[in-house]
């Protein structure tokens, strides 16, 4: 991995890693999660993934090893039963 990507990576604002993740997971699961997100919460990831500008793919890439990472940490991680 380039260096220039992680250090892009790191210094993304948490909204601006979330809406690069979501716009690279696709249309239907970014709708599937907003169906349990707040309509605030919805609504800043709408504005930054309309400004999102085009990601170098090394820094998509670590985008998406970190959402998988923190998806293997199964201690980390409590899901609520609705």
């Amino acid at each position: 991995m380039p260096p220039e990507a992680k250090k892009n990576e790191e210094s993304m604002p948490g909204v601006d890693r979330t809406a690069l993740l979501l716009s690279s997971l696709g249309n239907k699961t970014t709708k599937i999660i907003f169906e349990h997100l707040k309509d605030n919460d919805i609504k800043r990831l709408l504005n930054a993934m309309s400004s999102l500008e085009k990601a170098p793919i090394g820094t998509v890439k670590l985008v998406l090893e970190d959402f998988y990472y923190e998806l293997s940490e199964e201690e980390a991680l409590i899901f609520a039963q609705t």
